[in-house]
């Protein structure tokens, strides 16, 4: 569904974008994605949104309610999505939003997995490394699996670059029985 999704938030960004708007898109986006997720009452939202009970109408009057002080463009956003009966794409919308909006200012996300827990200074500082190598600034995320032994592994762009310890250790145990 992601082709799907990105082909629907590519004009609402654009729209948003040619109107001077895109901030206000952008936190509608953002509050969006908060209430999908805020617990409890995110999936009880989500379920809505998606229930063949609830009429289009009913959930277009509830998002207009909602994003009420949101843009325009939002709203009318809405009523398309609602209209064309794609509701389960916003589900998806405010990351993928987000990420085009990302993409367009040269922010790519990346995670870095490494055998020990990193502080956030030395994330920050790879971070910073990372974007200067390839002329973008980088979102860093984090994670620790000790299974690697030693190194790191970062994904990056659809790409993995697997510099750990295990690796070396599995590609010299490989060399040496062939």
């Amino acid at each position: 569904m992601s082709l799907l999704v990105s082909r629907y938030a590519e004009p609402l960004y654009l729209a948003a974008k040619e109107t001077g708007e895109l901030e206000t898109v952008t936190a509608d986006m953002a509050a969006l994605g908060m209430l999908l997720v805020s617990g409890e009452s995110g999936k009880v939202f989500a379920e809505y949104l998606l229930s063949p009970q609830v009429s289009r109408k009913e959930k277009l009057d509830t998002l207009l309610a909602v994003f009420a002080s949101g843009s325009k463009i939002t709203r009318n956003f809405f009523q398309v999505v609602i209209e064309r009966g794609r509701e389960e794409l916003l589900l998806e919308l405010p990351d993928e939003f987000l990420k085009r909006m990302k993409k367009e200012a040269g922010i790519v996300s990346a995670n870095l997995i490494s055998s020990i827990a990193l502080t956030e200074k030395q994330v920050k500082a790879m971070a910073e490394k990372i974007g200067k190598s390839i002329h973008k600034q980088v979102e860093l995320t984090s994670e620790t699996d000790a299974s690697l032994l030693g190194g790191s592994i970062l994904e990056l762009e659809g790409k993995r670059y697997d510099a750990s310890l295990k690796r070396q250790l599995d590609d010299l145990k490989q060399a040496l029985l062939a």
